[in-house]
């Protein structure tokens, strides 16, 4: 199949503008927030989500993100998982140096995606430093 990619804008997708747990174009959807630090957002202990505002996301459309995290607190366990609308589509453990994580996926009738801490305990801090995001062009199928 043709696997061609365009990437999709994502204003302030390295997170250069907001303050606090108000970060312009994204959307803290849990009572525990994301804050900004720098230009870097981290996710605080326990589960957390973290959406993006503006519906990037073409419905039926596959996608790809790539996401570039580390884990906070070196040597802990820090993980970060992805939803394309409602559905998860992988799970990565984190490294204590920042590295490229890349999701892919397709959701039909949502146009969103959420970045999401699944981890629990007192050591869980994500830190992610930019994500981008690619859709894809062709036929690259679909199984129903």
């Amino acid at each position: 199949h043709d696997e061609t990619l365009t990437e999709v804008s994502l204003t302030n997708s390295d997170f250069t503008s907001g303050s606090g747990t108000d970060i312009t174009d994204w959307a803290n959807t849990a009572a525990n927030k994301w804050e900004r630090s720098g230009d870097t957002i981290i996710s605080p202990n326990g589960i957390s989500l973290f959406r993006r505002n503006d519906n990037p996301l073409t419905n039926g459309v596959a996608h790809k993100l790539i996401v570039r995290a580390k884990n906070t607190v070196p040597g802990s366990t820090a993980r970060l998982q992805v939803y394309f609308g409602g559905n998860n589509h992988a799970r990565y453990d984190l490294t204590d140096d920042f590295q490229e994580y890349t999701f892919q996926g397709i959701q039909q009738n949502d146009t969103t995606f959420i970045l999401y801490n699944p981890s629990g305990g007192d050591s869980t801090n994500v830190t992610v430093d930019w994500v981008k995001l690619y859709k894809y062009d062709g036929n690259v199928g679909l199984l129903v």
